[in-house]
């Protein structure tokens, strides 16, 4: 009694004191006997462990229908004074700014600081109390990085994901084949109940979905989403940015709402897919059984492998371009090769006459056409044409046009009556292919040095009159081919004396520009002609081109060159 200073006591006061002690040590005693109910454990955590528990969350936890960390300081001004508060968060927050991540932790030490004026037990009732009458309530938050602790710097995990990823972009397998894979590894990584890729249509008004892991069949067959910014996938897309929802039950849009809730998803996140800044689809993952499950550790993920997607989806177009590109281009050396076999090898050799003619494509294959025809009856005929356009259609068509001519020149028409012919021949197809073709046609009689010709449309060709020293435009009256079903076509006649020079040329040469825009013009041919009227019709056609080239001030041409030349040799040579 001495020891406890208990001396002086009465009975009444020895006999509550040692009835205490007894009970204290029975309760005690039994404690250790029987475990606590849940009632208990929890009474015991609210009245004796407040200030047990370790400073900070441990486990990641977020709060649903969270307050804002301004309105729980308020709560605390309410009960220990607004300077108190203010002086006790600064202390707290140090140089950090208050954010939505820290409300966790905010929550625990507006307890503590609660429970240094009011005691621990208030302090925990008055902030749930608080929470529970927002709607609020504390949820863990899914690690999807498994036991790795989370924080702001790249994990070993997360490194190990994105190389996963990129080894399977740089697989070099088919676009498909890519985006099941990404999605494989997704679910292989983390427990999600569903992945989507959607990729937007050419029209740019519908998300069509491209693949797809865990989707019931009726998500399936309405997967389609319209680009607006009903839903929440729509807005990522629109806006190009990370929509993250972790709590479906907040969702103020009616129709994603009614699909999550119909679905049984609690959590999802959408990724735009983009090339270049430019969103071309989304990424989505969704969970059914976590709220919270996309941190922002995740979500830098996820963005990433987003921008594989992104890289996956541009280099299977940039594939399909190159061996598209490949394939036309064999086709078009193909054409080249055939169209460049239909044009004579060498010029034929006629008494009287020395002869040249060229081609030069300022595409891989063109709509230009010259040939020598030399007849039965020694008759010599020249013909120029040029198919519009500078494709295959063009090169088919002018291979066509050669055959025709050919097999027609020896039934003996004359110009005109050949033009027509071709024109009746020719005419459904040039006008189902929106296409038409511009001829001259001249006969030579080598015994009376005379020619008759017609012209379908085609730009006027030229004489030179070696005795005169001037030119001569030869112009008949016709229709280009392909225009009207049946043709009449003007036939005239000229008669060559020695030294007389026949020019049948495109539009090609005299339509060329300069840097300037100028065009090369029928006067500079003229006078180019002039200057070497004795030549021969190789060297002329030579010295033509070289001019053309010097011109332009380019080796490539925008429109084919088509150039034949007949000169009339002089008695004697």
């Amino acid at each position: 009694l001495h020891l406890f200073g208990l001396e002086g006591l009465d009975m009444w006061t020895h006999s509550l004191l040692w009835t205490l002690f007894f009970n204290v040590g029975a309760l005690v005693s039994l404690s250790f006997i029987f475990e606590q109910d849940e009632v208990q454990k929890q009474q015991a955590n609210r009245f004796g462990e407040v200030f047990s528990r370790p400073y900070g969350p441990g486990k990641r936890q977020r709060l649903s229908k969270a307050p804002t960390a301004t309105e729980l300081i308020d709560l605390m001004s309410k009960f220990i004074g607004e300077q108190k508060a203010e002086t006790a968060i600064s202390s707290f927050l140090g140089d950090r700014k208050i954010g939505d991540p820290d409300l966790p932790e905010i929550k625990e030490f507006t307890e503590r600081t609660l429970a240094g004026y009011v005691g621990s037990a208030p302090a925990r009732i008055i902030v749930e109390n608080y929470l529970a009458t927002r709607g609020s309530k504390m949820e863990d938050v899914f690690d999807v990085f498994g036991s790795v602790n989370i924080s702001r710097t790249v994990s070993r995990e997360q490194l190990q994901v994105l190389f996963e990823a990129a080894k399977v972009v740089a697989s070099g397998l088919n676009l498909q084949t890519i985006l099941d894979n990404l999605l494989d590894l997704l679910n292989r990584q983390f427990p999600f109940d569903l992945c989507v890729v959607r990729i937007v249509d050419q029209e740019g008004k519908k998300l069509k979905v491209w693949s797809q892991k865990g989707m019931s069949i009726q998500h399936l067959s309405d997967s389609e989403r319209e680009v607006n910014m009903d839903t929440v996938i729509g807005e990522a897309f629109l806006t190009n940015s990370i929509q993250v929802v972790n709590d479906t039950e907040e969702i103020t849009r009616p129709v994603t709402a009614q699909i999550m809730q119909r679905e049984g998803i609690k959590s999802f996140a959408h990724v735009p897919i983009t090339i270049e800044d430019k969103p071309i689809g989304v990424l989505s993952a969704f969970s059914r059984t976590d709220k919270g499950i996309f941190t922002q550790e995740f979500i830098d993920v996820f963005q990433s492998i987003a921008a594989q997607l992104g890289i996956a989806w541009r280099n299977a177009r940039q594939t399909e371009h190159l061996i598209a590109a490949r394939q036309q281009e064999r086709e078009l050396e193909i054409a080249r090769n055939i169209q460049v076999g239909l044009l004579p090898v060498r010029p034929p050799q006629v008494e009287g006459v020395s002869l040249a003619g060229t081609c030069v494509t300022a595409y891989q294959v063109g709509g230009d056409y010259y040939d020598f025809l030399v007849n039965d009856d020694s008759t010599l005929d020249l013909v120029i044409a040029d198919v519009s356009g500078h494709n295959i259609a063009a090169a088919l068509i002018m291979a066509e046009v050669r055959t025709f001519i050919q097999a027609e020149a020896k039934s003996r028409q004359s110009a005109s009556q050949l033009a027509a012919s071709l024109n009746s021949f020719f005419y459904p197809n040039l006008v189902k292919a929106e296409m038409f073709i511009t001829l001259f046609y001249v006969k030579y009689f080598p015994q009376t040095r005379r020619i008759t010709y017609a012209n379908a449309g085609h730009n006027l060709p030229l004489i030179w009159r070696a005795r005169e020293q001037k030119f001569l435009a030869l112009d008949a009256d016709g229709l280009i081919l392909g225009i009207k079903p049946e043709v009449e076509f003007e036939e005239r006649a000229e008669q060559l004396e020695d030294g007389d020079l026949v020019f049948l040329y495109t539009d090609g040469i005299t339509e060329a520009r300069n840097r300037h825009g100028e065009f090369f013009g029928e006067q500079r041919l003229r006078a180019l002609i002039r200057q070497r009227q004795t030549a021969g019709p190789q060297e002329l056609i030579d010295h033509l081109l070289h001019h053309v080239q010097l011109f332009t001030g380019s080796r490539s041409l925008k429109d084919d060159i088509t150039m034949v030349v007949m000169r009339v040799e002089e008695d004697g040579q």
